[in-house]
């Protein structure tokens, strides 16, 4: 047997509920651990550090489920899906298609959101177009306007954003008080913290078809009912927060 097959069955014996009997035939226990004594500690072990991660990366889903489903919920995940990151910051990637079908139908979108502050927190903001540059542009219906990348844009008809604030707290009251409503917004990191504006339906499908590539005047065209002081307001935060690195 080679390095990557003994490697290979022993983090199968770990993920597994029966130890393979190569892997036991292979370990030289310590102290008064008998063999498969020691591969019992290796695998709670495994699963006691998987488990934190996913609570640290995961900390609103840990919230919403409360510890005994939480812990439940992340031992199936850890048998379907075993750590491939020397970074364990970037366990459960994987999680938001785990997440699809369950009863809590936001949970799965949750997770994305989760995954997408950890990008940005972890980001160095990148340089955006100067102010100066922008306020002397003449007619910008012809222009492309190239959002930061260093953004996540979330149209839901849960409160995501509302729900992923409580994370960490446990006090149902508040989760209570959330309006359960359908929630525009857009995440981003111009100045080295994360940072969120709310949007309406309109800003919202203004910023997407900006961020598609469309210019102004095209993305205007499609969009039916959009008032002008939604697209002042909605470019207005765009210059001030530095989230514009380019026009084409």
């Amino acid at each position: 047997m080679n390095l990557k097959e003994l490697q290979e069955q022993f983090l199968n014996s770990v993920l597994c509920d029966s130890f393979d009997e190569g892997i036991k035939k292979s370990m030289i226990p310590g102290g008064k651990l008998d063999k498969v004594s020691c591969l019992q500690a290796y695998k709670n072990d495994y699963t006691a550090r998987l488990s934190s991660a996913l609570g640290d990366n995961f900390e609103s889903i840990w919230t919403i489920l409360g510890d005994e489903d939480f812990f439940k919920l992340t031992h199936h995940y850890i048998k379907e899906h075993p750590s491939s990151h020397y970074d364990l910051g970037e366990f459960g990637n994987e999680l938001p298609n785990f997440l699809i079908n369950h009863e809590l139908p936001y949970l799965s979108e949750l997770a994305i959101l989760e995954i997408e502050f950890r990008r940005l927190f972890n980001s160095s903001p990148s340089l955006s177009v100067d102010q100066e540059k922008l306020a002397a542009l003449g007619d910008p219906s012809e222009v492309r306007f190239n959002i930061t990348s260093l953004s996540y844009l979330s149209s839901s008809k849960f409160p995501l954003y509302r729900i992923w604030e409580l994370r960490g707290q446990n006090s149902e009251e508040k989760f209570k008080k959330i309006e359960w409503k359908p929630e525009n917004f857009f995440m981003y990191n111009s100045t080295g913290t994360v940072q969120v504006l709310f949007l309406s339906n309109n800003q919202k499908d203004l910023l997407k078809a900006l961020i598609s590539g469309q210019t102004l005047g095209a993305a205007l065209e499609k969009l039916e009912g959009i008032e002008e002081v939604e697209v002042q307001e909605l470019f207005t935060n765009l210059v001030i927060n530095n989230l514009i690195v380019d026009l084409k």
